[in-house]
């Protein structure tokens, strides 16, 4: 019989004297003369525990214990003397004197201490057993859980209700590689398991449930990041009769809640709310981290350099940046170099005089009185560096975003504030509907997303933008969705645009073609991806710090050693 009615890491000074019943690990052992200390540790925290050497039975058991044995003992609890107060732990200023103790069970496993030596992602997966015991990461969950209720409670508040969506489902054109598993009872028959309830939750809208939510666990084979898992847990939510500002309004009031009630944190005002064609201007990618201080400005005009046109001049100024050291220049230097850009151009404002640090003159390619225009307009001041890129290459935003990131994150911008460590949340809108992908045409976000003007021109369709929007916070995606595409015939054009021939429509999709002639009602929606909501909040490395059994980028769970053979 286990009478258990308190956790180790709730005992204050409000317990003293009284006796209670306590489990856990032993997470170590003292020996201090005639008296053995030794930690206790549940998921709670850890209160430490006393044995006197003169208490024969008891000593005869401790002896045998070693850390991590699991254990129930019965004990007292008194005041620490003032001099061996803990101050770092909730339980320091409390002891715990052994009336009764018992071994439950003994680890016969080599213990794994997650110090700098085996602090590696290999042992914290392997041994994921021991990883999971450090309150650290129990806290993590704890935070997890609580962030899960938060949104529930929320959304129940607002009228919504919560869905189950099948997880055995269709094979579609969905866009990620789908996971398979075989149908015993159908012949040469599978079912993928679902990349998400986008076409259920669209189903549970034209069967007029209006406001559903989910916890939804999704599938996706596909290549893995530190963001990024093959199953993952999202918040996945619809809503009929909102239009975007709505949608946008009402889920930026959920994500001020969760920072509120977790982190304390109050956003008064409204987030940023950026259109993607800005987003790729001034930042070369849809997920800009606003930390970072640092724009991409671009000058249209034509130049002429070693005999090819240049139409663009792409401009970076760093603040203070004179600053900087010369070998962080030089690797800057050496990692522009790599992407065969034109040329670079460094250049160090003092004292209004420009000096031209390394490579060419630059009145050479750019008119003297154009020049100090680009200064004045952007502000540029005395110790700052201007970085100008001249080049016609069309990768040049991915290579400026990863150019700003490197110095952004740098310790030289986190000196100069240049990078400033807060919170700082945006919406990206109007994504193109459209792009391309090996010469084929190809969804941007999803097929179902519904364009951004009802009439559009089929021969310029990369230029056609959506109903569309997500939400990054310090440069992660935490979450997306669209207004959906609830008229047939619109639905049908968006299949026929991206050449899905009809026996494919017919096949994967006509329940749905059919479902959207029954009177479908506008609708959108959003889905926030939780794991990586707590990325944020927790300032961790990894996703994989609040997934209990995450994979590899190889795709495998080193502790059950899967995926295996098919005997």
């Amino acid at each position: 019989m286990f009478l258990r009615n308190k956790f180790c890491g709730i005992i204050n000074k409000k317990f003293i004297n009284k006796i209670k019943y306590l489990y856990g690990w032993i997470n170590n052992i003292r020996k201090h003369g005639n008296i053995i200390f030794f930690d206790l540790r549940d998921r709670s925290g850890i209160i430490q525990i006393i044995i006197k050497k003169k208490i024969k039975y008891f000593y005869k058991i401790i002896k045998k214990i070693k850390n991590e044995y699991c254990i129930e003992i019965l004990g007292i609890i008194f005041n620490r003397i003032n001099k061996n107060i803990n101050y770092k732990i909730f339980t320091g200023e409390i002891e715990i004197y052994i009336l009764n103790i018992k071994i439950l069970n003994k680890c016969k496993k080599k213990i794994i201490n997650f110090n700098k030596k085996n602090n590696n992602e290999k042992n914290k997966l392997k041994n994921r057993i021991f990883y999971l015991r450090k309150n650290k990461i129990y806290n993590n969950f704890y935070i997890k859980n609580k962030i899960i209720n938060i949104i529930r409670n929320f959304l129940n508040k607002n009228n919504f209700i919560e869905v189950e969506t099948p997880i055995l489902s269709k094979i579609t054109l969905g866009g990620s590689k789908e996971f398979l598993t075989f149908s015993k009872n159908n012949k040469n028959k599978f079912f993928a398991l679902a990349q998400s309830p986008q076409i259920f939750k669209q189903l549970l809208m034209i069967s007029n449930f209006d406001r559903y939510y989910q916890i939804a666990k999704c599938f996706r084979n596909e290549n893995l990041r530190k963001d990024r898992q093959p199953e993952f847990t999202q918040i996945d939510c619809e809503m009929s009769f909102m239009n975007k500002k709505e949608i946008i309004f009402f889920f930026e009031k959920l994500i001020k809640k969760i920072f509120k009630k977790i982190l304390n944190i109050n956003f008064i005002k409204p987030f940023k709310i950026l259109k993607f064609k800005k987003s790729i201007k001034y930042y070369g990618t849809d997920k800009p981290d606003l930390r970072i201080n640092l724009k991409l400005l671009c000058f249209k005009n034509i130049f002429f350099i070693n005999n090819k046109y240049i139409k663009k001049i792409f401009f970076i100024k760093i603040l203070n940046g004179s600053r900087m050291k010369i070998k962080d220049i030089n690797y800057y230097i050496n990692y522009i170099n790599k992407f065969n850009i034109y040329f670079l151009i460094i250049i160090k404002i003092k004292k209004y005089f420009i000096f031209k640090k390394y490579f060419l003159k630059i009145n050479k390619y750019i008119n003297e009185e154009f020049f100090f225009k680009l200064l004045k307009k952007n502000n540029v001041k005395i110790n700052d560096i201007i970085l100008i890129f001249i080049t016609n290459k069309k990768k040049i935003y991915k290579f400026i975003n990863k150019l700003i990131l490197k110095i952004g994150y740098s310790n030289f911008s986190k000196k100069n504030k240049i990078f400033i460590n807060k919170i700082i949340p945006l919406w990206i809108i109007n994504f193109p509907l459209f792009k391309k992908n090996n010469n084929n045409i190809k969804s941007y976000h999803h097929i179902f997303t519904s364009p951004l003007k009802k009439k559009f021109n089929k021969k310029n369709i990369f230029k056609i933008f959506s109903k569309s929007y997500d939400l990054v916070i310090n440069g992660v995606e935490i979450g997306g969705g669209s207004i959906r595409i609830y008229k047939h015939k619109l639905q049908n054009k968006i299949f026929k645009i991206l050449n899905i021939n009809k026996k494919s429509i017919k096949s994967k999709f006509n329940f749905f073609l059919n479902s959207l002639k029954l009177s479908t009602p506008p609708h959108g929606g959003i889905a926030f991806g939780i794991d990586r909501l707590l990325y944020i909040i927790l300032n961790l490395k990894s996703i994989r710090e609040v997934i209990a059994f995450p994979k590899t980028q190889k795709f495998k769970c080193l502790l059950t050693k899967c995926p295996n053979y098919i005997k």
